[in-house]
């Protein structure tokens, strides 16, 4: 549609490191490769963290998925991880 043109979210103007870069990453388009915890942290830094639903991974090969999740998160704009962790535990419990 070309009144209605398509563009990839988030930018590379606006996330520059959610591209192509050192860590997790996931090609969504043959032509793109993203980086996980860059793309979490910038959405968490957009949205806020009270707005991001935690989907269970089905193949955890993690011992502590919440503490896993943490990290990720503090690689970002956030930085106090006891409100961090204090959000995840309000979404668990709501399980």
């Amino acid at each position: 549609d070309p009144e209605h043109v398509k563009t990839i979210w988030p930018s590379s103007q606006n996330c520059p490191n959610c591209r192509d870069s050192d860590g997790d990453l996931i090609t969504l388009n043959p032509l793109q490769k993203w980086n996980q915890n860059e793309l979490l942290a910038y959405i968490v830094s957009v949205y806020g963290g009270d707005s991001i639903q935690r989907i269970p991974e089905s193949n955890s090969d993690t011992s502590d998925p919440e503490e896993d999740l943490v990290d990720d998160i503090m690689s970002g704009s956030l930085n106090d991880r006891d409100i961090i962790r204090e959000r995840l535990r309000k979404y668990c419990s709501g399980l």
